[in-house]
């Protein structure tokens, strides 16, 4: 079996794990007699806690640490999750997943300039919208241009997030 497959099975296994937990605390909101939170959180913690001895061990690709991202940040530990989502875009720079879990936990200026972000054409999507998050609509409107001009004129979704812009100005 090649690394790729076994990079693949890995997360294959924990994600599916992942959605398990999602799936039990969707059913369990219809029984009001339990408390989903704290089983749901229970199960969050031990599957935080593979994932992490997985990293230790530098046992995950990109889209692990993706996933390992995604369940820090539903633990609500945002400074780990915003660390380990930076580390996947160096790794998988073109999973999108990654720059728009990481977007929403980016709630100012100096949490953006902090980021250590591999230099790549992505990374100008993300920059994009997380200035618009922030109401930097000058500064989006300046990057989907400048994409624009650089050959993706005909992408629907920078005309549509220009549009979302001007919008915005009025």
């Amino acid at each position: 079996m090649s690394p790729e497959d076994v990079q693949l099975i890995t997360f294959l296994h924990y994600y599916s794990k992942y959605l398990s937990i999602e799936k039990k605390k969707l059913d369990d909101l219809v029984d009001t007699t339990s408390t989903p939170d704290s089983k749901f959180s229970n199960s969050l913690h031990f599957l935080c806690m593979e994932l992490k001895e997985m990293n230790l061990s530098d046992r995950l690709d990109g889209y692990g640490l993706y996933l390992y991202g995604v369940v820090l940040k539903k633990l609500q530990l945002n400074k780990d999750a915003t660390d380990i989502l930076c580390s996947a875009t160096y790794k998988t720079p073109l999973h999108w997943g990654v720059w728009l879990e990481l977007a929403e936990l980016i709630s100012n200026r100096s949490q953006l300039k902090a980021l250590s972000l591999p230099e790549h054409w992505m990374k100008q999507f993300f920059l994009a919208k997380v200035y618009m998050g922030l109401h930097m609509n000058d500064e989006a409107e300046g990057i989907y241009t400048t994409m624009r001009l650089q050959g993706l004129a005909p992408s629907y979704y920078i005309l549509t997030q220009l549009g979302v812009l001007r919008h915005d100005k009025r």
